[in-house]
């Protein structure tokens, strides 16, 4: 008398197979994180400095002073602070890893009780430095509005 088993799982060739495609998937996808991360970093850093200017703009208008946001002694790719009266308001410690941040002109944007800029007109361009080097720039105009876009 025969007994019928059933066996359960791969056999080797299936196994290669699947492998096989999933390599062929990993080469096409793998470049496209690269660039979609790289789009990340420098969104998720143009974010933090609109929400500086935002913040620094709300200060001035609040406590009737000027705020100031300038870079942290390595360019504002190491990070910058927002003060008042030479008094922190808030720290940021950098950029994210392989972004690089520029500004035009180069140093501080100040905002006015009024919540004007100054200078009248601030440019910071964050740039990725991987992933076809994406690059994001957040504009500040005289009367201290900010927006965020690509370059």
């Amino acid at each position: 008398m025969q007994s019928h088993t059933r066996r359960f799982g791969f056999t080797l060739v299936e196994l290669l197979i699947v492998i096989a495609l999933l390599a062929i998937l990993a080469t096409v996808a793998i470049p496209n994180f690269a660039t979609t991360i790289a789009n990340n970093r420098a969104t998720a850093a143009a974010n933090d400095l609109l929400g500086a200017v935002f913040l620094a703009r709300s200060e001035a208008v609040r406590l009737n002073t000027p705020v100031i946001i300038s870079p942290n002694g390595g360019g504002w790719s190491s990070g910058w602070n927002i003060t008042r009266n030479n008094v922190p308001i808030r720290t940021h410690d950098g950029a994210p890893t392989r972004v690089t941040i520029t500004s035009q002109p180069d140093g501080s944007i100040s905002f006015g009780p009024a919540g004007n800029a100054n200078p009248p007109s601030f440019t910071f361009t964050v740039t990725a430095t991987s992933g076809g080097n994406p690059s994001r720039c957040v504009t500040v105009i005289a009367s201290g509005n900010a927006t965020a876009g690509t370059c």
